[in-house]
């Protein structure tokens, strides 16, 4: 195995228990609003490595939500669901890799296009986690709910204030970040 191999396992790694690390010490505040930075580790590394690491990454962030019993359980297929392809989709990040390298290559490179590309990679994982979480919120978890109340109004409501807030602040954080950007993104093995 070589070692730039070698290298991008540990960063997965790294970014994957740095990402359950935030999401352990950063309190959310019930189940719709949730002010926190835990996404930003797998969308960093999805940005330097691209589409597959950030996948990888994103699945075992997922993967130490269940053995470390973070995760809430109802069955198997809602595990899956919640947290196997739900935290596997952040990886999606990935997509924007060659642009954000491309512009980081750059002598002066432009804030605004790494803000737009580092942005839109960040809102492309969350709304993908969270269109999970959302079908799941109908699929698993209205049984739990109160006679009369809609499930898919309800999940609506939990799911979507989840992804607002918690994309809202991670964006917030990723834009002031940007003048680091060339030492926490820029990959120069590719």
């Amino acid at each position: 195995m070589s070692k730039e191999r070698i290298r991008v396992l540990v960063e997965i790694a790294l970014m994957a228990a740095l990402a359950m690390l935030l999401d352990v010490i950063i309190p959310s505040f019930g189940h719709g609003l949730k002010i926190t930075i835990k996404m930003l580790p797998i969308v960093i590394l999805a940005l330097r490595r691209g589409l597959i690491p950030g996948l990888v990454g994103g699945f075992l962030w997922g993967l130490l939500q269940v053995v470390t019993g973070e995760a809430w359980i109802l069955n198997a297929l809602q595990v899956f669901l919640e947290y196997f392809l739900a935290f596997t989709l952040i990886g999606l990040a990935g997509l924007f890799m060659p642009l954000i390298q491309k512009e980081l290559r750059q002598q002066n490179p432009s804030r605004g296009k790494l803000a737009l590309e580092a942005g839109s990679a960040l809102v492309l994982g969350s709304l993908a986690r969270y269109i999970m979480h959302f079908f799941a919120g109908i699929a698993f978890w209205s049984d739990n709910l109160p006679e009369g109340v809609n499930a898919a109004i309800n999940s609506l409501v939990i799911n979507g204030s989840a992804f607002l807030s918690e994309t809202l602040t991670s964006l917030v954080v990723l834009l002031l970040a940007i003048p680091f950007y060339r030492q926490l993104i820029r990959n120069d093995q590719i």
